[in-house]
């Protein structure tokens, strides 16, 4: 991992010698899934084919989490648009556009659009190919604002996803759009023991730990999680409810909904918010059984990341989640905001044990067999090998 600002001469040149020089640009602040999927990209991308740099926003510390130490790290500000801010917007574009030319960057890979429609005219006006890879189902208007028709090549999580997409910007040129699912990086998530962390959260010993994990928001379903635990609490179902992540979107208003929906339902003591945490492979491998309840999604990268831990999963039959699994490879697929079908799937491992413990293996074995995180990065790869050769 080398920064910009300190970068030795002999490696600069030893870059700018290589044939296929990449720009990867992310500009949240900070870290979420498209991310998560960028930093697992970067860690195994195959850097004697191609040159690799990162502008990423400093705020997101995205370089913590970058092993690959020849990737180039270039900290920028933000390029979000805000008027009172539009120097600071022009100065990181400039800049940008320096690095572009010093580098001598074949390809601009965009892992979110925001800035996209102020860079991309200049990047076509220096003949430089682009990518820009899309993580949720974007609405027609941002699509247009971002002016994602410039782009040269379209990425997505899931077909599901890609095809929403199509059907809703009837104006973006299909032969551009490509779909590439997520993968998860084995070397961080996989089967580990989890008994001092069920000690230290004070978990009932030898009953189930069921929960679900994720940014807490309403699409997410986490208040029909609360409202299936109920419901299994109503069934004398022994379990410990675990629900993790923050509200960080809307400032604790949906947090305070959640909270409020245990006392109203009467569970308060037999459910836990764990809150934003950073060792979510130990969380994954501490459940025996992770829920995604979700009302849209564009792939679910929670499911594959529990499987590789050995834990099955109870998800809802939507978005890209659909295209993961089938039912008994690792996880059930409940129907979409429905308690009483998700509450039976549930319900289900209870009744069967035995399965249970082989859904367990199932997962795990599923997960390694399809979403090795080698097999993702060699697609996106050659999309851009593609790319750079329809220059």
């Amino acid at each position: 991992m080398v920064n910009v600002t300190n970068l030795g001469k002999s490696l600069v040149k030893e870059k700018m010698n290589k044939k296929n020089n990449i720009l990867f640009t992310s500009s949240t602040s900070h870290i979420a899934g498209g991310e998560i999927n960028l930093v697992s990209l970067l860690n195994s991308i195959d850097t004697n084919k191609f040159g690799v740099y990162l502008a990423y926003t400093s705020a997101s510390e995205m370089h913590r989490y970058i092993k690959n130490k020849n990737i180039v790290l270039i900290p920028l500000k933000s390029l979000n648009y805000c008027r009172r801010d539009i120097f600071k917007l022009i100065r990181t574009l400039l800049r940008l556009v320096c690095l572009l030319i010093q580098f001598r960057i074949k390809l601009v890979y965009f892992n979110n659009l925001t800035g996209l429609r102020f860079i991309i005219p200049i990047i076509k006006l220096l003949h430089i190919q682009t990518i820009a890879h899309i993580h949720i189902v974007e609405d027609d208007e941002p699509l247009r604002w971002s002016k994602i028709d410039m782009v040269d090549k379209i990425l997505f999580p899931s077909q599901a996803t890609m095809i929403e997409v199509m059907n809703n910007s009837l104006w973006i040129d299909k032969n551009k759009c490509n779909f590439v699912h997520n993968a998860v990086d084995l070397s961080v998530y996989y089967p580990r023991g989890s008994s001092n962390l069920k000690k230290e959260l004070y978990l009932k010993e030898k009953v189930p730990v069921i929960g679900v994990v994720g940014q807490l928001k309403k699409i997410k379903g986490q208040h029909l999680f609360l409202e299936m635990a109920k419901n299994l609490i109503d069934k004398d179902i022994k379990a410990n409810f675990l629900i993790v992540g923050d509200d960080n979107v809307q400032k604790g208003k949906y947090l305070k909904v959640l909270k409020d929906l245990t006392i109203e339902l009467n569970i308060q003591n037999e459910v836990k918010f764990l809150g934003y945490r950073r060792d979510i492979p130990q969380i994954m491998s501490l459940c025996d059984l992770l829920v995604v309840p979700s009302l849209r999604e564009p792939f679910g990268r929670v499911v594959i990341e529990a499987m590789a831990c050995g834990t099955p999963v109870v998800a809802s039959s939507v978005g890209g989640m659909k295209e993961i699994f089938e039912d008994g490879q690792g996880g059930l697929y409940c129907q979409v905001n429905d308690v009483d079908s998700l509450t039976e799937k549930v319900l289900y491992f209870f009744e069967h044990l035995r399965w249970w413990k082989e859904q367990k293996k199932a997962a795990y074995e599923f997960c390694l067999s399809k979403y090795r995180q080698e097999v993702h990065t060699k697609k996106i790869e050659e999309h851009i090998l593609e790319a750079i050769a329809n220059a």
